[in-house]
Parts: C-alpha cells; structure tokens; sequence
C-alpha cells in the first residue's frame, strides 16, 4: 500500500486522495502514460503494479529491441504481483510476446485468477489458451484474433460475458455454436473471417443479443466459404446487425423489432460452382428481416438478378430514413437502385458509394504505393509487410528523401476510426528511432461540399532534450498530402 503524504503549505488534493482512486485516474491514461507518470513521486511509484488496465501494444512499440525482454520481466512482475487485485483489461499481440506462447499463456493465467473482466488477444498463429478462459465467471468481455485452429474444452460457462469478439478462427468443428449458447448474457457478438462448419445450419440463438456482426467477406476471395447451409438466428433484441457473405441455401430471422442499423452484404458465387436459381428469393427473405431498420446499408453484387422490377410489396422499408447504397462496377445499370427507392418511402439521406472492385487485376496501385510517383522526390519506395492497405494492425516500410537524406521507417496503422475519418500510424522501426522514443502521424479528413480537408498532427517524445523539433518531418508531410489532394482532385 502506498504511503499518504501529508501535504505542506499549498493545498495537495492528489495526496489525499486513496490508492483506488489514484488507480481510478490512471486509468483513463494510456499504458504508457500511466506507467510514465508513476515515477513523478515517490508515493506513485509503486501504482503501476495496480493498474486496471494494461495494453502490452501500447508500450511495447517505444521500447528498444534491446531492451525488449526486461519489459518482459516488468510484465511478469506486474501480473504475478501478490496484490494484484485490480487488473480489469488485459490486451497483448504477437507484436508483445515475439512468439514466446508459453509467456503469453503464463500471463493469460495469471490475468484470470486475478478476476480480470477483459481479455483481448490478437496472435497470426495458433495458440494454445488456458481451458478456464472458457469458464472464467469475471470475464465480461472476450476478443480474441488468432489465426488458425483453436481447440475449445468440451466445457463451457461464461456466466457474465456480455462481449464476444472472434477473428480468424477456424471453428469447423461446430464449437463456435457451444461458445454463444454459453453467454447467457451475452449483448455483443462479432464473427469475422472465421471457417465455420459446413453443409449444417449455422445457428445463432439468443435472447440478450443487441449487436451481432457475421463478416465472411474475406473469406469469399479465397474461396474458403461453404455456402450450402441455412443461417437460422433468433436474436428479436438486436439493435446493430451485420452479415456479409455468399448467399446461402436460406435463411430464417426472427423478427427484429428494435433494430436501429443494419449492414447487409451479399456476394456472388464462385462461377465454377453449382448455382440454385431460387436463392434470389433466400435474399429476399434475408432483406425482409431487417424491414424495421431505420439505417440501412447495402452491398450487393449482381442485384440486378435479386431486386427485380417490381420488388414492392416483397419489399417495404418504412422506418427507413437513411440508406447507403455500395455499387460494384459489375452492376453497371443501377436500375435496380432506382427500383429499390421505391421501396424506402420515408428515406431522408441516401449515399451511393462506387466500389473500385478487382483494382489489382486491372493493374490499380493502392494508394500508398501510388505515392513513389506523385512525389517521387519525396517518396521513394512503399512496401507493405504485413496486413492490408488503411486496415488496423498493417505494417509497411517506407524509404523517404528528407533534406537530401535518405531514410527510412517502419509504420504500424494503431488507430482507424471510419466514422470520425481518422487514421493513426505509429513507428515500430526507422532512423528516427535514434532521436525520439515514440513517434506517431495522426491524419484527420473532414468532408466538405467539394473535396476535404486534412488535418495533420504529429505526437513525439525526444530521447534527449538536445533532439530538434521535428519541423522538417512535418512540413514534408504536409507537402506529401498536398501533391495527393491535387492528384485525387484530377482523377
């Protein structure tokens, strides 16, 4: 227990202030920045090992390679802390662990026995996880992103959990199914890229459910999707509603009644494969589903074979007041987004977004990479590592010419936030890793009537206090998105 500090002279607030309040502030900071500020005094020094909430990312990207395995130790010596009774969040990637899965299986276990209420583990290979993690009763919230095959006890009880987020997962086996009948009260359940089983129904059945996200667009492209199943989901609770996939063999939806927005995704099939000519109606029968909707958003290959004139009254959208509308370039004739208005008669707000679909094959560069030749002086070369383009957690090299110098840095995308139009990368590695400890490029676009406005920042902490600002840096960024808005003003 910290020792209070009886304040002389000015008034202290912050000294008489409790351990769990002190703790309470802390952590609406980073990580980073709460472990950063325990060193300020002397009573604080010993709070970072009672942290509610402790991302291993987040400090793991300014600490030296170096020095990498004595952050290790500090991790080891926080989480098997003997007072450690407060840790609420604990977050970890393969960035954090570096492949030692027995340290990570050590440090889930002893996030679990201390009561932690959230697990978020995202991994490119398979793990082997601790078989409590199944029956944990604190848990109330559970992400994990791990690729490949992952073996679940026959026992599941997950009593509290309220948020269930799986990625990647190969679940084939049916144990996906075992998992959401275990959360009785579960209210947030998200399925994305994850191999489910096939040729049987998938099915979703619960009551508490408010926001459901089956996302198997990914998936599609590497034709890893069976489609020959009929998705049955009773959820009559959901407020937020996502599915995109291949049209299946049918499906059957409970009635949505309280339904706010919906994302509906619909992708053609494998032209190899055998095709049913009455799954147009399945269609219609999973856009019937979400007639209460009030925001609704589409994404539809070959909707000319689906929505035909006239869809009213198999279709009739009355609650609906705003509606996006994602066209691919293979629905060339849009009649059928015309139809389908009439399907909307309350609609206030309608956006239609154009898909660039198949922008490899006809030889489209993703942006990044366009950028060696809209500033080649600047610019040199673009690599991505690993990820995708623009997606959360992708990693690409970038070689620049600065003043005459070339250098070169190792970006991380650590924040992406559509809504709000915002991006955030972060340095892993690079030459600036001699003079700042922590480097990170945040762009914010607004939309405005003609073209948008970009807003950049750059966040920086210097190793020395000798290091300069970072102004040049800056300002070639600036000149960096000025040539790309001038180049995307004449595309």
């Amino acid at each position: 227990m910290a020792k209070q500090v009886k304040s002389v002279g000015e008034l202290d607030r912050l000294s008489g202030l409790s351990d769990p309040v002190l703790c309470h502030i802390l952590s609406f900071l980073g990580t980073k920045d709460a472990v950063r500020i325990s060193i300020l005094s002397p009573r604080w020094r010993h709070l970072s090992a009672s942290l509610s909430v402790f991302d291993i990312d987040e400090c793991i990207f300014s600490v030296r390679h170096e020095n990498r395995n004595n952050f290790k130790n500090f991790v080891d010596r926080l989480l098997y802390f003997p007072n450690q009774s407060s840790l609420k969040c604990f977050k970890a990637s393969h960035f954090a662990f570096d492949g030692d899965y027995s340290r990570l299986y050590g440090w889930i276990c002893a996030a679990l026995l201390g009561g932690v209420n959230e697990i978020d583990i995202s991994s490119d290979e398979s793990l082997m996880l601790p078989p409590f993690l199944c029956t944990c009763r604190s848990l109330v919230t559970l992400k994990l992103d791990i690729y490949g095959d992952i073996n679940l006890p026959s026992h599941i009880c997950l009593p509290n959990l309220k948020t269930l987020h799986l990625s990647r997962f190969d679940l084939s086996d049916g144990s996906d199914f075992r998992l959401v009948s275990s959360c009785l009260v579960l209210e947030d359940l998200v399925l994305e890229l994850v191999e489910l089983p096939r040729n049987i129904n998938f099915n979703i059945h619960s009551l508490s459910l408010k926001k459901l996200v089956l996302d198997f667009e990914g998936l599609i492209q590497e034709f890893r999707r069976d489609f020959n199943y009929v998705v049955v989901i009773n959820a009559p609770n959901l407020i937020y509603f996502k599915y995109a996939d291949l049209l299946a063999k049918g499906y059957r939806l409970s009635t949505m009644d309280f339904l706010v927005h919906a994302e509906i995704g619909i992708f053609r099939f494998d032209k190899e494969a055998a095709y049913d000519g009455n799954r147009e109606l399945c269609a219609i029968d999973l856009l019937q589903a979400v007639y209460n909707v009030k925001s609704l958003c589409l994404t539809i290959e070959q909707a000319e074979t689906i929505i035909q004139m006239p869809c009213e009254p198999l279709l009739s959208f009355h609650n609906v007041v705003e509606l996006r509308i994602y066209k691919k370039f293979v629905d060339r004739q849009g009649t059928w987004v015309i139809e389908f208005l009439h399907c909307v008669p309350n609609l206030k707000t309608l956006h239609l977004v154009q898909v660039l679909q198949g922008a490899a094959e006809r030889g489209i560069k993703p942006l990044p990479e366009k950028l060696t030749s809209i500033v080649p002086d600047i610019v040199k070369s673009v690599d991505l590592l690993d990820g995708l383009w623009g997606a959360l957690g992708a990693i690409s090299s970038w070689t620049y010419v600065l003043d005459g110098v070339t250098s070169t840095i190792t970006l991380l995308i650590s924040a992406v936030n559509p809504i709000t139009k915002s991006i955030t990368y972060g340095m892993i590695e690079g030459d600036l890793k001699s003079q700042f400890s922590t480097f990170t490029i945040q762009m914010d676009a607004t939309q405005k009537i003609v073209g948008s406005t970009v807003h950049l920042t750059v966040s920086y902490v210097k190793l020395t206090e000798d290091v300069s600002t970072p102004q040049a840096q800056f300002d070639m960024g600036v000149q960096v998105i000025t040539e790309l808005g001038a180049y995307l003003a004449q595309a």
